[in-house]
């Protein structure tokens, strides 16, 4: 779907549609913010759009203050699972980063997505967020046990916080291995493979 903001066009996969309300309840978004959201059979997730003047961009981040930015924000439920920048495909520079956050309240993964996409007269300000809805559990648990399998962790779950979350002690929180791009092909719908369809979407069409 092609959704415009302020007057400029943005390409979105087209399993979203646009919401009703505009920049409400969408954080870091304006007035002009406009929202899509979607629903598959394992996941839901909504993204907001926005539009910054050049007058507003400021120093474009390097993918090391990313980084650096996004660990800042972490805190014992969350952890860094990615950042990338480039050139998309239409010539455009982009960076993003991806977060994970563990819901305790409904015991569920919600992952986040935060990202530029900016040519020399504006940029697209892209948030999403994806949250597990269904067969909460089974990509951790499909991971978990190839692991034990391999050896790399013991019964009691000693060795399974590992790259990229070695930085912050989880206590065995099942958000890291599971996490890698190989468990996407096995579990297509869920959250986390959705949103780097998405991001590669972005990526490609833009």
């Amino acid at each position: 779907m092609k959704l415009t903001v302020k007057n400029q066009t943005i390409n979105l996969p087209d399993e979203f549609t646009e919401a009703l309300e505009k920049g409400k309840g969408i954080p870091g978004m304006n007035d002009e913010a406009v929202q899509v959201s979607a629903e598959n059979g394992q996941a839901a997730a909504y993204i907001a759009v926005n539009v910054i003047e050049p007058d507003d961009t400021g120093v474009r981040s390097t993918k090391a203050e990313l980084i650096e930015i996004m660990n800042g924000r972490l805190n014992g439920d969350s952890g860094l699972i990615s950042v990338e920048d480039g050139i998309t495909d239409g010539l455009n520079l982009y960076n993003y980063s991806v977060t994970k956050r563990y819901d305790r309240d409904s015991d569920k993964n919600v992952y986040f997505f935060g990202g530029v996409i900016q040519n020399k007269e504006y940029q697209f300000g892209i948030t999403g967020l994806f949250t597990e809805n269904a067969e909460i559990g089974k990509r951790a648990e499909y991971a978990r046990n190839i692991a034990l399998e391999k050896g790399w962790i013991t019964e009691d779950g000693e060795g399974w916080e590992f790259y990229p979350y070695s930085r912050i002690k989880r206590n065995c929180f099942p958000m890291d291995f599971s996490d890698f791009e190989y468990f996407d092909r096995h579990f297509p719908d869920h959250a986390l493979s959705w949103l780097r369809r998405t991001a590669d979407y972005l990526i490609k069409n833009n």
